[in-house]
């Protein structure tokens, strides 16, 4: 990972250093296009012409082979949800191939929403998805640290030894307990800021919805789960940890593995 980090980012960014000086003019108009991108006007002034076409395609198509990756991840996710009974039954539907069309179409329902980037307000746009991914990441982050301080209390309570986890992080519950504090302060200024309050600036309100809004969705699907499918808050001392069994024999059977000649481990 470290070496690819190096070839394809800081070493492209020190080539592009020696082609395209930091006074150039063409970097400071933004067309909003990538043909003001440092990589282009580098290929240009070294008399590449076809090249800046070419990254643009590549660009194009990475872009679009993340869009079926969130695409299938979601969809798959809904899926799963719908297994356990967590998300509507309908789902569950695919076709002769196996593919949960449903969970797929309702999944790309929402792409259109790119095209307001179009717009003449495209900034705007760009900031409420950018503001929705941020906060969604966030909450995110905020519900795990929910879940395992909800792991952590409850091997307490059920005598449970941390020694039996394969990786015991340092100075729990403390860190978990300020990261999720940290997480939530994170979450109320981000919505302050995107209402562009923090730098004196009257309300937006279309920024202040579009900022609060997955906040306001989580909670109400929370609530919705907690109400309508009746899934209360399970004691501590009931919280199932049988799969912690299964963990130690994994692990136990990879500690064996690699005591194995590698010609016994692929046989």
């Amino acid at each position: 990972m470290l070496d690819r980090i190096i070839v394809f980012y800081i070493f492209s960014m020190f080539i592009v250093g020696f082609l395209v000086p930091s006074n150039d003019p063409t970097l400071g108009n933004s067309t909003g296009t990538a043909q003001k991108s440092p990589f282009v006007i580098a290929f240009q002034k070294a008399g590449i012409r076809t090249l800046p076409s070419i990254i643009n395609g590549v660009l194009v198509s990475s872009a679009f082979s993340c869009g079926a990756a969130v695409v299938f991840l979601v969809s798959r996710v809904l899926y799963g949800l719908a297994e356990e009974g967590q998300a509507p039954k309908v789902f569950l539907r695919t076709n002769r191939l196996g593919t949960p069309y449903v969970a797929v179409t309702t999944s790309v329902v929402f792409l259109p929403l790119v095209y307001l980037s179009l717009g003449s307000n495209s900034s705007v746009a760009f900031g409420w998805f950018v503001n929705i991914a941020t906060i969604a990441a966030l909450i995110s982050w905020f519900i795990i640290e929910v879940t395992y301080l909800r792991f952590f209390y409850a091997m307490k309570v059920q005598g449970v030894s941390r020694e039996r986890l394969p990786y015991k992080s340092p100075l729990q519950p403390y860190m978990a307990w300020i990261t999720m504090v940290i997480l939530a302060i994170i979450v109320l200024f981000k919505a302050i800021a995107s209402s562009s309050l923090a730098i004196g600036i009257p309300i937006h309100s279309s920024y202040l919805i579009w900022a609060s809004q997955s906040s306001f969705l989580s909670l109400v699907l929370w609530a919705g789960a907690f109400i309508f499918l009746c899934n209360p808050i399970i004691p501590l001392n009931e919280i199932d940890l049988s799969e912690m069994q299964i963990i130690e024999r994994e692990r136990e059977e990879e500690e064996q593995e690699e005591k194995l000649p590698w010609y016994r481990v692929l046989g």
